[in-house]
């Protein structure tokens, strides 16, 4: 079954974290069903504890849908997607969410203190672990500033945050967790200037202390990745670091002068 399950639980009995090494893809396959069209075609690639990928590539070429398997979102994958070679398939799903975050572009805010939305209800997450994360990701310059600062009271889906405020929060949530590996669907929306520094100083810490695969719109995030995966119509074209796939000068290349010509726009 390929289900996709957002909700958050609120787990008692938490598994220990895996204690990552190495993730394999190694030819993976998936279809939405059984007899639809490959949306991966053979995806292989390796990376091993503080590495920093990032996968890059139009709507629709892929992207999400390896993170998706990755967080055990998406089932019935064929080929190999191996952590410390243990087959994924074979890892219970809330060990797989005790060693993996996803932050993703839509975030939900609970109706609930700013408290409770970092931490999530996690046993293992003290007021000081959701301090020392929201710090740690410049969210505690504005928390400070609320009334009440973590005992404010989120309406629902944030609608008394700004979304960048709401970026910063769902940053804590992911770092709370003490996560082997961060998995950062990015944001393109537009947020104000002030918020939008902190979110690339924030993505700049997590980027210097964590395992992180990113799916990423942001120029510095791509720059600063060890390896990048281009990937178009569910295959990778392309591997390689910034500066040999600017050289190629193939896809990356030419995504890149289109992010950038975005970017200039906004």
């Amino acid at each position: 079954q390929k289900v996709e399950d957002p909700t958050v639980e609120s787990v008692s009995n938490v598994p220990d974290p895996i204690a990552l090494q190495e993730i394999e893809f190694k030819n993976v396959c998936f279809s939405y069903s059984d007899d639809g069209p490959d949306v991966l075609k053979n995806v292989s690639f390796k990376l091993k504890k503080g590495d920093r990928l990032a996968l890059v590539g139009t709507t629709g070429s892929g992207k999400s849908t390896i993170i998706r398997l990755l967080a055990k979102t998406y089932t019935g994958y064929r080929g190999s997607i191996k952590i410390n070679g243990t087959e994924l398939s074979e890892i219970p799903i809330a060990q797989v969410r005790e060693t993996i975050s996803v932050m993703h572009q839509e975030i939900f805010m609970f109706n609930d203190t700013v408290e409770f939305n970092i931490a999530l209800g996690r046993k293992n997450i003290s007021q000081t672990d959701v301090e020392q994360a929201a710090s740690f990701v410049y969210a505690s310059r504005f928390i400070d500033q609320l009334p009440g600062g973590y005992r404010f009271v989120i309406q629902d889906n944030g609608d008394n945050l700004s979304k960048g405020q709401a970026q910063l929060i769902s940053f804590a949530r992911a770092i709370a967790g003490n996560s082997e590996l961060i998995i950062l669907d990015e944001a393109t929306s537009a947020v104000d200037s002030i918020t939008e520094q902190y979110i690339q100083q924030a993505i700049a810490n997590i980027f210097s202390t964590k395992t992180v695969i990113a799916v990423a719109h942001r120029l510095s995030t791509i720059r600063n990745s060890d390896l990048i995966l281009v990937l178009e119509d569910g295959q990778i074209i392309e591997r390689g670091t910034h500066t040999e796939l600017l050289e190629h000068g193939g896809k990356y290349a030419r995504l890149l002068h289109q992010i950038e010509a975005e970017h200039k726009q906004n």
